[in-house]
């Protein structure tokens, strides 16, 4: 009797899923009580038959946040290719004699995000790398210094539009000629009883002004501020005694990287004498070809992690392999064009940076569900978007883990104040449909929000065959 119930609840559940038509679950989702101040947009489209399913709202411009990354890996995908590799190169400018090298190391950036990336912790080490390369010439003795050259990439690392408050932090981290350790740095600063104070940041930064104006007391009250004007972090207000630990965005990590490659030389047992030429018209040697992860694997991590540095990074580098200044507007540019020969309508797109965290870029759901459809079966060695698009799996509310659905939709999420969207594939391995949910301005709490998500994902392609 007992399984006789529990088939007969099954059997209900089933119906009710099955009870709703899409275009019945599109409007129970955006026409709820809870959004009817929001800004919603729904597409659900089917990629074999070139139709639209079901909808709300598909020509609404819409602020897209991070799910503006997969136009942006698109459009790499289409114009560097797969298999496109960052190539940061190292020469020594000056003379070997015997054991000495005398002249400059240089260091050319070419743009790559994940040099020293700690996602990639596999790739090689490009100060150990330099290193070696001396090391394999019999060099002992090192006199000058290691210098960078950034290229023409603007001084101005990050986009015009991103928020002020967000320059700061970790995902806020701008775009160089030459990037390193994602941009970032660790900054540790001790408090004790008496008053005393120090900041001390990993990796040094040498060239880096840390002001320190942080008082003890009870009541923990710390701002930080970001000086670009003289490349320097700012610590007010008030604190308890003890250690506290932060990740804030490094404006020079041209400087972190020259230094990181001085002490490597020191720790390795080359004596490094640090000195300043006068004569840099010198032979040059090629010491080191640092090659970065293939394109896929960068695509398939910043997707993942919603990496705004990363995927700025390949927006200028559409402008710079296409022989512009790589500024993001040129980075658009080259997007765009990406888009039209595909074959996809861009007039719904309106892009202002390549992540998403200028709240000026929007889309419509029909845009998305229409690039996402012409990618569906676009091959790339092997590789499709869908593929390196990550699992739904805990990305959207509390119901969906509990199904199916965890592993047989890929999407990619955003989320900024007032904001979240989805887009993505179901199935993920055959895509049959692409979908986008966008909802601006929602007045619910957020985990309110994604649960509804989860429900109308769950209407929609639960009761698919």
């Amino acid at each position: 009797m007992k399984a006789f119930f529990t088939t007969l609840l099954a059997c209900g559940l089933a119906l009710a899923v099955q009870a709703l038509t899409p275009q019945e679950a599109v409007d129970s989702f955006a026409l709820d009580s809870t959004l009817r101040h929001a800004a919603v947009g729904v597409a659900l489209w089917d990629i074999d038959s070139a139709r639209m399913v079901a909808c709300h709202n598909p020509e609404l411009a819409i602020m897209t946040a991070s799910t503006m990354k997969t136009v942006t890996s698109t459009a790499a995908l289409e114009l560097l290719g797969p298999d496109y590799r960052y190539h940061t190169k190292v020469v020594a400018r000056g003379e070997f004699k015997k054991n000495k090298f005398k002249g400059q190391l240089v260091i050319f950036g070419a743009g790559d995000p994940t040099l020293g990336s700690r996602y990639f912790p596999e790739n090689p080490d490009i100060a150990l790398q330099v290193v070696q390369a001396l090391q394999a010439q019999g060099i002992t003795q090192v006199e000058g210094d290691v210098v960078v050259d950034q290229g023409n990439y603007p001084a101005k690392s990050y986009h015009g539009d991103w928020e002020v408050d967000d320059l700061m932090w970790y995902y806020g981290a701008g775009v160089h000629g030459l990037n390193y350790h994602d941009n970032v740095l660790s900054v540790n600063y001790s408090l004790n009883p008496d008053g005393t104070t120090l900041i001390k940041e990993t990796p040094p930064v040498p060239d880096l002004v840390i002001e320190n104006q942080l008082q003890t007391d009870s009541v923990s009250n710390v701002y930080t501020f970001m000086d670009f004007g003289r490349h320097g972090l700012i610590f007010k207000g008030t604190t308890p005694a003890g250690d506290y630990d932060g990740t804030f965005v490094n404006p020079l990590p041209c400087s972190m990287l020259a230094d990181s490659v001085r002490r490597a030389l020191t720790s390795a047992g080359i004596k490094f004498r640090q000195k300043t030429l006068k004569n840099t018209s010198l032979a040059e040697t090629l010491l080191v070809d640092h090659e970065s992860p293939a394109l896929t694997e960068i695509i398939t991590s910043l997707l993942d992690r919603s990496d705004n540095m990363f995927t700025e990074a390949l927006l200028r580098t559409l402008a710079k392999e296409a022989g512009l200044s790589p500024t993001p507007s040129n980075g658009v540019t080259q997007a765009r064009q990406a888009l039209r020969n595909l074959g996809v309508d861009d007039d719904g797109l309106l892009m202002d940076d390549g992540s998403g965290l200028s709240r000026w870029g929007k889309a419509t759901v029909h845009f998305f569900v229409d690039m996402l459809s012409h990618m569906a079966t676009r091959n790339y060695n092997g590789k499709r978007l869908c593929d390196l698009m990550p699992a739904a799996g805990k990305r959207v509310g509390k119901l969906l883990p509990d199904t199916s659905l965890t592993t047989d939709i890929v999407l990619k999420s955003g989320s900024m104040t007032g904001v979240q969207t989805f887009v993505g594939y179901y199935p993920a391995d055959k895509p049959r449909y692409a979908f986008a949910l966008l909802v601006n301005e929602f007045s619910c709490p957020r985990s309110e929000l994604r649960d509804n998500m989860d429900r109308l994902l769950i209407n929609l392609f639960l009761p698919v065959k």
